[in-house]
């Protein structure tokens, strides 16, 4: 296909501007002619794609001629994730990737859908009836349980909080990390700088520990650290992974396993909370399909309007907002020359905003995603797990996850809205969070 393109400079004040205001940057960029749009700031380009047939040529027919590119503030906190499955490329990626698949087979889930109602009941039984309470902390806590229990058999129990608050301290201070002599700076006293280090050595004490005494029981529990810990690569017989490799992986589970899911959840019960109708229409659901019981991994399939609310909430508020990656040769887009080193972004928040695609875009209309309506739908015009041979490795996890958090907490509670949550912006740091805590009142329903 051929696309037309709208290529402009921007200053450095601009530049410093959308530094600050990406979604609105996003929204601008979106609204230019054409389905690309390329922004040049001195020999740096940076190119927008916005058709969703775009995207698919980016990510899987020019996959071996690009990398993962970032921001400098994103580069420097997925440095502290290590070369894990998140950051590495090529073959490294390849064999990782390899190594972990078997911790996400289809037959897992069921057991993980097991801890994933078992952790949503627990958590949920300590609410009260007329209550607010504050649901990003909750999911927040919520989903690294989840992890903890489903991906490394342990309980972790007061350490949850302290993993939350160091992940929360390396996104929030890292994302001032974006001036010149940061690398110096993060090593000086400054404040801030201290909170990082701080925050690293939490969070690296932890998981080492988790390594350490795995290694040491020398057992198959079924969960992924056993996976990695036994783990060889068919090509490369008797080679196994290091602890620093494993921690490198744990390390990106936890992120990728808590932080997006979180904010996913946290962003569903904001949108439920605001239409009574969909509150409505899901209970129904939910009591046709379950009854009085508790829903399982089995029920995931049935729970169609669940999963339609789950599609919408991802479509509007997705947790991975834009991905970008970074040109090794001189490519074409679209007939449009990419130039070698541009940056090229592929944002879900541009293309699943898209009236082209979406009627009302802005609308929370669960009842849109019909199986004739996904059918329809270009490839790449939804794409929250990312796509081609990056897709996120944990899709059906999280897709269950959500499914089944969803399902078991509004079995029990109806979240309205509170005057301090109507305003709630979005607030995209790492991934897209609101810029205040989601704060709920509960009901029953």
């Amino acid at each position: 296909m051929r696309s037309r393109a709208t290529s402009r400079r921007m200053s450095l004040p601009g530049f410093l501007w959308a530094r600050r205001h990406p979604l609105r940057m996003m929204a601008e960029l979106g609204a230019w002619p054409g389905d690309l749009a390329e922004v040049r700031i001195g020999s740096q380009s940076f190119v927008l794609i916005k058709h969703p047939d775009l995207v698919q040529e980016l990510l899987v027919g020019h996959a071996d001629q690009v990398e993962k590119g970032r921001t400098a503030e994103r580069k420097r906190f997925f440095a502290f994730l290590g070369d894990g499955l998140l950051t590495s490329e090529g073959e490294a990626h390849r064999r990782q990737r390899r190594l972990m698949l078997p911790a996400f087979h289809r037959s897992r889930l069921a057991s993980y859908g097991e801890i994933m109602v078992r952790t949503a009941t627990a958590a949920s039984s300590k609410w009260r009836e007329g209550e607010t309470r504050d649901f990003t902390a909750e999911m927040m806590n919520l989903t690294l349980s989840v992890v903890g229990n489903a991906l490394f058999s342990s309980d972790l129990g007061g350490a949850a909080e302290t993993i939350a608050n160091a992940f929360n301290g390396l996104v929030t201070n890292l994302n001032q990390l974006i001036f010149p002599g940061a690398s110096w700076i993060l090593r000086s006293p400054l404040p801030f700088a201290r909170r990082i280090r701080r925050a690293q050595a939490t969070l690296d004490e932890i998981i080492y520990r988790l390594i350490r005494a795995r290694r040491a029981d020398k057992g198959d529990t079924g969960d992924l650290l056993s996976t990695l810990l036994l783990a060889e690569d068919a090509e490369n017989p008797g080679e196994g992974l290091s602890d620093v490799e494993i921690r490198n992986q744990v390390m990106t589970l936890f992120f990728a396993g808590q932080e997006t899911t979180a904010n996913a959840l946290s962003w569903i019960w904001w949108l439920l909370a605001q239409d009574p109708e969909a509150q409505a229409a899901l209970k129904a659901e939910l009591a046709r399909v379950l009854g009085a019981r508790e829903p399982s991994f089995s029920d995931v399939p049935h729970l169609i309007f669940t999963g339609q609310i789950v599609s919408e909430a991802l479509r509007l508020y997705p947790p991975v907002w834009t991905m970008g990656r970074s040109a090794l040769a001189d490519i074409a887009l679209g007939g449009h020359a990419i130039r070698k080193g541009s940056l090229v972004l592929a944002s879900q928040w541009v293309i699943q905003r898209d009236s082209r695609w979406f009627p009302d875009p802005a609308a929370f209309r669960p009842s849109r995603w019909t199986s004739e309506f996904r059918g329809q739908l270009p490839r790449f015009a939804f794409f929250p797990f990312g796509g081609g041979a990056r897709s996120c490795i944990g899709e059906h996890f999280a897709w269950t996850e959500l499914v089944l958090v969803v399902a078991t907490i509004a079995r029990q509670w109806r979240p309205s809205l509170t005057p301090e949550a109507r305003d709630i912006q979005p607030f995209p740091r790492i991934s897209l969070c609101s810029d205040r805590p989601v704060r709920l009142r509960l009901d029953r329903p």
